[in-house]
């Protein structure tokens, strides 16, 4: 069995009761994860726990996590003995927590310092969400930013007009920015209750946010606010790019379809009627009809042309 070393907290410090876990899975990010933790640790609120897992990384970042545990009491930080792989280590940090609300942030990330105080406020009008997310600014290696992702999709008042439409949206595949609702301040009982990789069939750590974010949408709403509260970095050495590089345009397309199937398996097992089931059916199948017209596009225009060329030949 995998063991884990705990590193030995800063002296106890009595606050109140942490309501908000961050968990922050991390693997060689020492460039960017001080900035990171420091964006959690400065919260206009405070009342919360930060759960570092360290992936066994080859660079300094267990380190400078292992400082920030010594100087503040609210940091908890997990020295894992070999790489277990994505999905392991954000279960992890997931399976630790013990509060009401819980989200993820990468060790290369930021958060507004308003990014929970403004999320909690939206529980507090809204018993039956289960995820709160803000829009997202991408920013680069230096701070710069980047690209801004509205999630406008599933705005509160679309979400409370019919939230039976907008759970669509999390069916749809390719999806659109609402992906980043994987970072969003989740009801920790309810994300403990599903299955991050759905039982192993998702095998890409990037486009896994989907299957993940269906199975929420069927046992709450998820809604965006209108604010830039997540700063996303993007860099070379981040796993999206890293995958990105590697893929070849036939393996993104088989695994949108993997996606595509697991969607469809996860509307089948629901509890949902039949009616519901069959909007949600043709939501993710006609989404990924567009796909493949997309994909196939170049090639349908180069057989007209050809075709055209042909027929003046024969004329």
């Amino acid at each position: 069995m995998q063991k884990t070393t705990k590193i030995s907290k800063a002296p106890y410090v009595a606050i109140k009761k942490p309501i908000v876990t961050i968990g922050m899975p991390v693997f060689n990010c020492e460039k960017y994860v001080a900035a990171a933790i420091e964006s959690v640790l400065k919260q206009s609120y405070t009342n919360i726990i930060l759960i570092i897992s360290d992936n066994c990384s080859t660079d300094n970042t267990a380190q400078i996590c292992k400082e920030y545990q010594l100087k503040d009491h609210r940091v908890i930080f997990y020295k894992q003995k070999k790489n277990m792989g994505m999905f392991w280590n954000y279960n992890f940090v997931l399976k630790k927590s013990t509060t009401e609300f819980f989200l993820w942030n990468c060790g290369d990330d930021l958060l507004h310092h308003n990014f929970i105080s403004t999320t909690l406020k939206i529980y507090k009008k809204i018993p039956d969400l289960v995820c709160v997310m803000s829009d997202v600014q991408s920013i680069d290696r230096y701070d710069k930013d980047l690209d801004r992702y509205s999630l406008e999709n599933i705005r509160l008042e679309k979400a409370e007009s019919s939230w039976s439409q907008t759970r669509g949206e999390f069916f749809k595949n390719p999806t659109s920015a609402i992906y980043f609702c994987w970072f969003g301040l989740m009801k920790t009982k309810a994300l403990q209750d599903i299955s991050i990789n759905y039982n192993g069939m998702v095998k890409r750590e990037t486009a896994s946010e989907i299957p993940l974010l269906a199975q929420l949408a069927l046992k709450g709403k998820i809604i965006s606010i209108p604010r830039v509260l997540k700063y996303y970095r993007v860099h070379d050495e981040s796993i999206y790019m890293r995958q990105n590089r590697i893929s070849t345009k036939i393996e993104k397309f088989k695994y949108l379809i993997i996606v595509s199937r697991i969607l469809i398996d996860i509307t089948y097992t629901s509890n949902l009627r039949f009616n519901q089931k069959i909007k949600l059916y043709l939501t993710t199948i006609l989404t990924g009809l567009k796909l493949f017209k997309i994909l196939f596009q170049p090639i349908i225009k180069y057989l007209k042309k050809y075709l055209s060329k042909q027929s003046e030949v024969t004329q």
